[in-house]
Order: structure tokens, then C-alpha cells, then sequence
């Protein structure tokens, strides 16, 4: 059996499962183009490490090709018509170099300024204000979107100048604090008040 006929039984199979294997079988051919149409039972460490360094991507692709590869030539090797591919090192996370980016002051304010403006159409059910709150609730809690729309009127607490979020996400809660004044006008505009 060659490498060819071997993807194609591979494919086939998991296809009978109910997988649609669209990456999988792109990442299979490319293998294939790279490595040649070997017979299925030859070594092929070698040609499985040229392929994953051939174009260097993220450590997460790397890794997903290469599991790849581990499921496609354990299943052949338990049908003995493949040896066993040992496994390949781990390619080493190499840590983010980003750092976050921060508005300035002017940036601040010239985003608040264009609420006005981006509302003018009839389709923005959005009041400038709310806008603007919405704008500084982002920037100051670091809350994401789906986040400040999960929040709950109790989530306010005016008194204690806090906001307790609870992130679905990360199935935790968290409880930072907030401006006594700011906690409170949310708190209105949540209610449905006039901020």
C-alpha cells in the first residue's frame, strides 16, 4: 500500500464515522506532495519532521499537524501495514513578545467625542451617552463585551464602589472596584433611568 492509497482508506474511514476532515485532509495531502507516494511501510520520521518544519507556523499548528500524523499512522500500524511513528519533540512555545496597547488621553477623548457623531444614523438604537459609558466601562475594567451585556442590575454595588462580573468564559466571578459616582450612574442606566 502506498502513502496515496493509505490517506485515501484513512479519510474514508473517518468519514464513515461522520467526520467532515476538511483541514485534516488538506494537511494529509500536503504531507503527501512533501513526503512522496512512499510505500506506507517505510520509515518516515525523516519526512514527517521536514513536513512540520517545511513552513513554520505557531506552536498550536505544529502541534495539530503533528497529532495528525500520530492518529494517521497509529491506525495503519494497528492494521500492520504501517510501523509506528515515533513521537516527534514537542516544538517549544515561544512566549508573546506583545504587549497591550494603551490609549492616550487624547485618544480617549477623541473616541468619546465621535459617539455623538456614529449615532446619528437611524438604524443606532444606542444613545451617545450610553455609548460613551459603554466606551469607558471597556477601557476601565478591561470587561469584554459579552461581558458588560451579562451584567445584572444587582452586579452594581454604589455604596461599596464595586462591580462584581461574572464571566461565563472562565465560569469565575470577579468583583473590581469602581468610581462611587460611575458605579452609580451604570447603575441608573441599567435600571432603565436617564443617565
Amino acid at each position: 500500500m502506498t502513502l496515496s492509497e493509505g490517506i485515501d482508506g484513512y479519510l474514508a474511514y473517518k468519514r464513515e464515522l461522520g467526520a467532515k476532515l476538511i483541514t485534516e485532509e488538506s494537511i494529509l495531502r500536503s504531507f503527501l506532495k512533501i513526503a512522496g507516494n512512499l510505500p506506507l511501510d517505510q520509515e518516515m520520521e525523516s519526512e514527517v519532521f521536514n513536513f512540520l518544519n517545511h513552513r513554520p507556523g505557531s506552536a498550536a499548528s505544529w502541534g495539530s499537524k503533528c497529532r495528525l500524523l500520530m492518529s494517521f499512522f497509529t491506525y495503519w500500524s494497528m492494521r500492520d501495514q504501517a510501523r509506528p511513528l515515533k513521537i516527534p519533540r514537542p516544538r517549544t512555545m515561544v512566549a508573546s513578545s506583545r504587549v497591550p496597547y494603551v490609549y492616550s488621553e487624547k485618544q480617549i477623548s477623541s473616541l468619546l467625542e465621535a459617539t455623538t457623531k456614529c449615532q446619528r444614523r437611524g438604524s443606532c438604537k444606542l444613545p451617545a451617552e450610553s455609548l460613551r459609558i459603554l466606551l469607558l466601562l471597556l477601557y476601565c475594567t478591561g470587561m469584554t463585551i459579552r461581558e458588560v451585556i451579562q451584567l445584572e442590575a444587582d452586579a452594581f454595588a454604589p455604596s461599596l464602589g464595586t462591580l462584581r462580573i461574572h464571566s461565563s468564559r472562565y465560569d469565575n466571578d470577579r468583583t473590581i472596584p469602581c468610581a462611587q459616582i460611575y458605579a452609580r450612574r451604570l447603575s441608573d442606566t441599567k435600571a432603565g433611568k436617564a443617565p
